[in-house]
């Protein structure tokens, strides 16, 4: 059998409410399930492809993909965002061939399947990891059986859907064979730009963050307490080296796992082998609550320069009671303290507009970045996306008129006491202020004007904020353009320009 992946990797933003116009994000980015899934085929004699979608594709370029690759399944691998483009590839997969089998797998399959079956062309939805329901299928077909009864599936048959209940978790991940690496052209890779190459070799996440859909997903399984899984640390160095066999010009790791690193013992084993055979410097996301001494110590060991943490918010009430992060400022600062002592760099994800949050408690959130001043920082604008804990607090409390459809259109919640143009402002003025922030944090009179000014009503904030998004996106598209013809040089400016400012 043969399988063709779909993989609509970019973001799209309507221009404007009612417009059939949209500002597209390209993406360019790895997908371990799918490669994983490649894998496990590969070794059971099947044949798999991608079509790789890094911008939206015209129906005659998909209609020909599909007639040159002749697949017996058509696999799609679906994000919240990207859904409305996989409803219009479905009903082209059906025009082509209404016998070609669809299916579709990843997040958004597993926390909205009943919404993924009732697509127009949608044959399956898989709920859950799709090895090895992917193989059965493979197999019923090949042998010209019956797939209606396969775990994790929801199949249509006519107008009634059969829903399968989950199998176990993948446990232990050594289990799996290494990814199949060659099903993506690693030269489309944003990454790869910058020599560096994507790595994720853990599973599952085991907090249960207000924003986030890992509570959801876990409990999808009857084995939840195997959700978060690493490979062992030997089993990770064969990972690396078959990456790096393939991608020999790759200088740099970015692990994207939720955690690198929860457990002690892993990290010390890991941090061993790595130095001795991989040895290539990295960065990897880590939690400010967990980030120890100890742990930071061990992952700079073993050649990590750049840290991710999400901050989040600077209000510790509404980090504990909205966004389910329990971890004080007294932690946060801690672990961005250590990072500077150590010489690692750090990023801060920080949120703006969540559910009861007021522009005084957005300064909050200004000041502790001020004070633990990280390398980069993101402010990123909250969007409720479905069946995670901030999304049914969102409904609830009528800061959104009900269920979203379309995550192509720019959602803001409804808050009287923060207002879009608040919301706006302060996301893209968020660097900015906590520069200025920084300069008056030894002089409280200074400070207390600063806050005046930045809440005041009278404060232009529309014309500000217009100037500042053309800014920003001039800064962002001049960033792109030296990323692909001068990646060094964009190394350069990105190490020591962009990340002071």
């Amino acid at each position: 059998m043969k399988v063709l992946f779909i993989y609509p990797d970019f973001l799209a933003t309507r221009l404007g409410r009612g417009s059939d116009q949209f500002e597209i994000t390209k993406g360019g980015w790895y997908s371990e399930g799918l490669a994983s899934i490649s894998a496990v085929l590969k070794g059971e004699g099947h044949q798999t492809s991608l079509m790789h979608l890094i911008e939206p594709v015209s129906k005659s370029d998909f209609r020909s993909t599909i007639a040159k690759e002749k697949p017996d399944i058509t696999a799609f691998t679906v994000r919240t965002s990207a859904f409305p483009y996989v409803e219009q590839y479905l009903k082209w997969v059906k025009e082509f061939d209404p016998s070609l089998l669809t299916v579709l797998g990843g997040v958004h399959a597993t926390i909205a399947p009943w919404d993924c079956i009732e697509a127009e062309g949608a044959d399956i939805v898989c709920v859950g990891e799709g090895e090895g329901p992917m193989v059965d299928l493979c197999e019923a077909l090949a042998k010209k059986r019956k797939f209606d009864r396969i775990p994790n599936f929801l199949v249509r048959e006519g107008r009634r859907v059969v829903a399968n209940p989950p199998r176990k978790l993948i446990y232990p991940l050594d289990s799996l064979p290494l990814p199949d690496f060659e099903l993506f052209d690693f030269s489309q890779f944003v990454a790869s730009q910058t020599k560096t190459a994507v790595v994720i070799v853990s599973r599952g996440c085991p907090y249960s963050c207000g924003y986030c859909c890992n509570h959801k997903i876990r409990e999808v399984y009857p084995d939840p307490e195997h959700y978060t899984r690493f490979r062992s640390p030997k089993n990770t160095m064969l990972y690396l080296k078959k990456l790096l066999k393939f991608y020999p010009w790759v200088s740099y790791v970015r692990f994207i796992d939720n955690i690198l690193g929860i457990e002690k013992g892993w990290l010390a084993q890991f941090t061993k082998l790595y130095q001795r055979e991989v040895s290539l410097p990295f960065a990897c996301d880590h939690r400010a609550d967990l980030a120890t001494p100890e742990f930071l110590e061990l992952l700079k060991d073993a050649g990590c320069n750049f840290i991710y943490f999400g901050v989040e918010s600077g209000d510790e009430d509404l980090r504990k009671n909205v966004l389910s992060r329990f971890m004080t400022d007294r932690e946060i600062k801690g672990a961005f303290r250590e990072c500077r002592q150590l010489g690692i760099k750090t990023l801060a994800f920080n949120i703006v507009g969540l559910p009861f949050e007021t522009p005084a408690k957005v300064l909050k959130t200004v000041k502790l970045n001020a004070q633990i001043n990280p390398n980069r920082m993101v402010p990123n604008i909250f969007t409720p996306y479905p069946y995670t804990k901030m999304y049914e607090i969102s409904l609830k409390e009528g800061f959104i008129p009900g269920p979203i459809a379309d995550y192509r259109d720019e959602v803001f919640l409804d808050q009287p006491q923060f207002s879009k143009k608040e919301v706006l402002f302060f996301a893209y003025f968020f660097q900015l202020l906590v520069r200025l922030y920084q300069r008056v944090m030894r002089y409280p009179k200074f400070g207390r004007t600063l806050d005046r000014i930045v809440l005041s009503p009278l404060l232009p904030r529309t014309f500000l904020t217009t100037l500042m998004k053309f800014w920003l996106k001039f800064v962002g598209e001049s960033k792109v353009v030296v990323r692909k013809r001068l990646p060094s040089f964009y190394i350069l400016l990105r190490d020591r320009v962009f990340s002071r400012i």
